[in-house]
């Protein structure tokens, strides 16, 4: 009997699990890319997070700003069916008043900004 209801729990529990990589998923794919950068990316990340600081200390941000900015709840993510191969902005980043738009178009803005500050420099 015992067992039952630890497979229940289990059956229960796991799918929930599985829907987020957690801190560690984050921090662990932010070192690997930091490892990754060219010497002149990694200048970059140095001078915006300043000297010493990881992308993998930072990289659970978005999960912890959202439940204070609910408007960031999508930057975090899109998602294009499985049956589909192609991402299309249209169907896969569309705009929500209460939780805004993909990562990809969030991204997009911030390259833009990053740009624009870089211009005015």
């Amino acid at each position: 009997m015992r067992s039952f209801f630890l497979s229940i729990f289990l059956v229960i529990i796991g799918p929930i699990s599985a829907l987020a990589w957690g801190q560690e998923g984050h921090s662990i794919v932010a070192e690997i890319a930091q490892r990754r950068l060219s010497p002149q990316a990694a200048t970059m990340v140095s001078t915006l997070l300043g000297p010493g600081v990881s992308l993998g200390s930072i990289a659970s941000w978005a999960d912890d700003a959202r439940d204070a900015r609910p408007t960031t709840y999508n930057w975090h993510f899109v998602s294009i069916p499985i049956g589909r191969a192609t991402y299309d902005p249209t169907i896969d980043c569309k705009p929500d008043a209460a939780k805004g738009d993909c990562v990809v178009a969030e991204v997009e803005r911030a390259r833009k900004e990053m740009n624009c500050a870089t211009d005015q420099a």
